[in-house]
């Protein structure tokens, strides 16, 4: 009985060290984690969440963004890298617009060929209503540097 049992916990392993061997490139990439950077405005805020470093030039997150007034002003995010050098580059907008407590999210990746040091997000109120007013995380540092 015990022979038996370690012959089948011996071959779970091997197979489960060929699965792995034969996973993609992609998923046996190194990937670092980043921390979660959060901005708000009165009635808006952008979240990225799950971010995921795949190297000093790339990275992965989830982007919240959503309006929590109804004022026909709306609320959009975007994300901004810095390079080695300060050079600011900001990605495009997403926007929430709709009814109250509208949100879009999205999966979505970042990359410049530059290098990225750092991300943030940003988030606006925007609309004919009221000034745009825009809020920013602080910079998130990019693990790989």
């Amino acid at each position: 009985m015990r022979k038996t049992l370690l012959g089948v916990l011996a071959a779970l392993l091997i197979t489960g060290a060929s699965v792995l061997a034969t996973a993609s490139p992609a998923a046996a990439r190194s990937t670092k984690p980043g921390d979660p950077a959060g901005a708000s405005v009165s009635g808006a805020y952008t979240f990225a969440s799950n971010v995921r470093w795949w190297s000093k030039s790339y990275f992965y997150l989830n982007l919240l963004v959503r309006d929590t007034e109804a004022d026909g002003v709306h609320a959009e995010g975007r994300v901004q890298t810095k390079d080695s050098s300060g050079r600011i580059t900001s990605y495009p907008w997403h926007k929430a617009v709709g009814q109250y407590d509208q949100w879009v999210a999205k999966d979505t990746h970042v990359s410049n060929s530059a290098g990225i040091r750092s991300m943030r997000v940003e988030a606006c109120r925007v609309g004919k209503a009221l000034p745009t007013t825009c809020s920013y995380s602080s910079w998130k540092p990019n693990p790989w540097y």
